[in-house]
Formats: C-alpha cells, sequence, structure tokens
C-alpha cells in the first residue's frame, strides 16, 4: 500500500522549515506523475514498462515520489517533520523515525512486476559507503527489482518537498530486509552532523576529502610523516595512501576466462573487468614484419601489411660513434 497519508488523518501543524509544502490529506488523489514515455517500447528489455517511471522519478527534482498501485501512476511522499523544531527528518534518521511514527518509507515499482507477490513494495533506506554515492543517504528497492533509486540528501536539500507530521506509532514495526546491496548500514559518521574530519565527512568527494586527509596531517605532522615513510617503503605511492581513506570493498577474484572469445569480452565487462598482465600477453601476439597486433588465434590467417605505419622509436642506447 502507498505511503500517502489518508484523509482521514489529522491535520498538520504548519512547519517553520525553509521550503517545505504542509500536505493535506484531501490533496492526496490531485497530485499524481504520469510516466515518461519516449520512443517506442522494447518489451525484451523492459517487459513490465519500469523505464518510463524510472525517468519521471529522475527528473523530478524537487519531490520524492512514489509508486501508487491502485491508480498506476507516481505520487508524493510526504517527508516526515518534527514538530517540535518545525524541520524536517534528517536522512539519517528516518529509519529510526519510521520505528517511532507511523510511517513508510517510499514504495517502489514492483507491483508492476508482480501485483499479488509485490503488494507490500516498501523500500529501504540506508547509507551508501562505497562508489559515487559513497556516503550519502539514498532510498532504493529492497529486492533490487524493479531498480529503482531516490537520492534522499540531494531531495532533503530541495525547497519545495511536502511534508506531514506523522503520529506516534501505535501498531507493530514492520522489517525490512537488508540491504542486497554493497553497502552497510549503520556507520558510526551521520551526513546531518557537522565535521572538518576527512574520515567522518561522507558528502565529501575524494577530492575534498584528500584535502581534509592532508589538512589534518600537519596537525601531527611528525607522526603523519613518520607514518608516511613507513608506508612508502612498504611500497605505497603518496596516491595510494591517500586513497585509503576512501571506502572500499573486497572484490572476488578476477574469473579465468575459458576461450579466447570470454578473455576478449572480461577486458570490457561491467562489473570486474579486466586480465592479468599473464591473461593479456597469451591472448594477444604482435607481428615481426608489419605493426599489427592480433589475437594468437586469429594470427594463423594474418596477412601483413607493411604499407601500415610503424611507431618511431628512438634507441638512446647507441652512441654517436654507431651512428
Amino acid at each position: 500500500m502507498p505511503a500517502t497519508p489518508s484523509p482521514s488523518r489529522r491535520s498538520v501543524i504548519s512547519p517553520t522549515a525553509r521550503g517545505a509544502l504542509v500536505r493535506q490529506g484531501a490533496q492526496a488523489s490531485l497530485n499524481l506523475w504520469p510516466p515518461i514515455h519516449t520512443g517506442r517500447h522494447n518489451p525484451v528489455t523492459d517487459p513490465h514498462v519500469l523505464l518510463p517511471f524510472r525517468r519521471r522519478v529522475q527528473i523530478t527534482k524537487g519531490q520524492v515520489v512514489q509508486y501508487n498501485v491502485d491508480t498506476d501512476r507516481l505520487e508524493p511522499w510526504d517527508w516526515p517533520i518534527d514538530i517540535t523544531t518545525g524541520e524536517r527528518v534528517p536522512p539519517d534518521q528516518l529509519a529510526l523515525w519510521r520505528n517511532t511514527h507511523e510511517m513508510r518509507n517510499p514504495t517502489c515499482l514492483c507491483p508492476r512486476i508482480n501485483k499479488d507477490r509485490y503488494a507490500d513494495s516498501e523500500m529501504i533506506i540506508f547509507l551508501a559507503t562505497t562508489g559515487n554515492l559513497s556516503g550519502q543517504w539514498v532510498c532504493a528497492c529492497s529486492r533490487g527489482l524493479c531498480k529503482l533509486w531516490i537520492f534522499l540528501e540531494r531531495m532533503y536539500a530541495a525547497r519545495g518537498q511536502t511534508v506531514y507530521n506523522y503520529p506516534p506509532r501505535t501498531s507493530a514495526v514492520v522489517q525490512l530486509p537488508l540491504s542486497r546491496y554493497n553497502y552497510s548500514q549503520g556507520l558510526p559518521y551521520s551526513p546531518s552532523e557537522a565535521s572538518t574530519s576527512a574520515n567522518s565527512t561522507p558528502n565529501a568527494s575524494p577530492a575534498q576529502m584528500r584535502r581534509l586527509q592532508r589538512s589534518s596531517s600537519t596537525l601531527n605532522g611528525d607522526q603523519e610523516r613518520e607514518n608516511k615513510r613507513q608506508r612508502t617503503n612498504d611500497g605505497l605511492s603518496a596516491d595510494a595512501v591517500s586513497a585509503s581513506i576512501l571506502p572500499t570493498v573486497s572484490l572476488p577474484p578476477l574469473p579465468q576466462p575459458t576461450s579466447t572469445f570470454s578473455s576478449l569480452l572480461q577486458l570490457d565487462a561491467g562489473n570486474n573487468a579486466g586480465l592479468t598482465v599473464g591473461q593479456f600477453k597469451r591472448l594477444f601476439v604482435k607481428c615481426r614484419a608489419c605493426p599489427i597486433v592480433t589475437t594468437k588465434s586469429a594470427f594463423e590467417d594474418h596477412i601483413c601489411r607493411p604499407q601500415a605505419e610503424f611507431e618511431d622509436v628512438i634507441d638512446l642506447t647507441l652512441s654517436d660513434s654507431d651512428a
């Protein structure tokens, strides 16, 4: 069921939050967003017609929207407001607010895949700790089927977001599954807290985090220089040391290609791409008579092309007397 407040709920105390709009229950069925259809639909790549809805979510900048299975449209999801402060609840507090108030997270597009099986399509809220979303609170499909994502931090900073005063919870809390993405929850830092430390500034870009790391190292320069010398002696470069503060995950070992075709695919794979140096050397061979490089299997039918341009190579080992 959608998480939009029903008309029977009590009215909202007007907030003092800047850029927030109070959502009245009577307006619940008036604000609907249709999907965006562009060009011809491809039933092979998008059999459940999810892409037009994801397009609408992507371009809706100032409002969190969710899927309503009854209307087959996207509707507003009202951000909870703390009436004691008159401000919206920060993204890192939404999960706790759901436990203590009659609030539901936004609903995803899974009912379009199977309305009966995925009737409860409440999304999960978690902190991304890897990738370009590192340090940002996001909302995503709990099953990973419809691939719907909502960037809560960006919406929290936007003006015009509708809010609602959810009453205290009197019913049992529905436990949501843990995230199936390569992220973790419950890290000690919070995006709503101000900090100048590189290790506790999750919203900073990698370049900003490196600058903060360098600035904080001046406070205890002797110890930092000693640690840096030790790391350099261990074979690490300065860039590798700076990047060590970034969130990382343990990647699985590279798969062993079983054929030339699988090796070529592994070079341009979308996930865990690449070959080892040994695999690369076993895959390719260079003709000694022309500058053509092919795979070893294709070299059997190779026809030399001496008219192809060789790269100019200057041998600096020759002396003037040898020239």
